[in-house]
């Protein structure tokens, strides 16, 4: 027989050290675990088939759901309640676009959330895969204190000299690309 959630609480209530201890392992498990299979996605991405790419099919999941089964276009919506849960029923939900989408006692913000997030994945998808992060976001120090671009540098202009190029046109060679 398992302790109800509240048990729990009684427990470590007393002692405001061990609650907040207890608070800040279970938000690193929960990281942990996103972090995890944030690393596990990126392992398995394969972009020569992006219908079979799990950010694709997750996207096209969140969208579904929300443009679709919460706004009640093609489902049956979602269950709104008041604050206090005494009354409630299942019903379509309009999108919160603005502000109010913020507030958790508004449903549109729960079908204008998972609208926009299957754009964010969209997103990620077309930047993730057009260019490198270097391109996109720049180097980052720790790639210019290992030395890497000394080292691609320092290959490429070798690789001009190696085809009896003169050393100004291999800089001038390795610049232009």
């Amino acid at each position: 027989m398992g302790l109800p959630w509240y048990r729990v609480h009684t427990v470590v209530l007393n002692d405001p050290g061990r609650l907040l201890s207890v608070h800040i392992m279970h938000t690193a498990l929960v990281a942990g675990w996103a972090g995890s299979m944030a690393l596990y996605e990126l392992a398995v991405f394969d972009p020569s088939d992006p219908v079979l790419d799990p950010m694709w099919r997750q996207g096209v999941a969140c969208f579904g759901f929300g443009a679709f089964h919460v706004t009640g276009l093609y489902g049956p919506g979602i269950w709104v309640s008041d604050p206090y849960g005494l009354t409630g029923k299942v019903q379509a939900v309009n999108p919160a676009w603005g502000v109010d989408g913020f507030d958790p006692f508004v449903p549109g913000g729960i079908a204008s959330h998972h609208i926009a997030a299957a754009f964010v994945v969209a997103g990620t998808m077309w930047y993730g895969s057009a260019t490198t992060p270097i391109e996109l976001f720049g180097p980052t120090r720790y790639q210019w204190d290992q030395g890497y671009f000394q080292q691609e540098i320092y290959r490429r202009v070798s690789a001009g000299l190696a085809e009896n190029l003169s050393l100004s046109e291999a800089c001038l060679k390795f610049l232009r690309n």
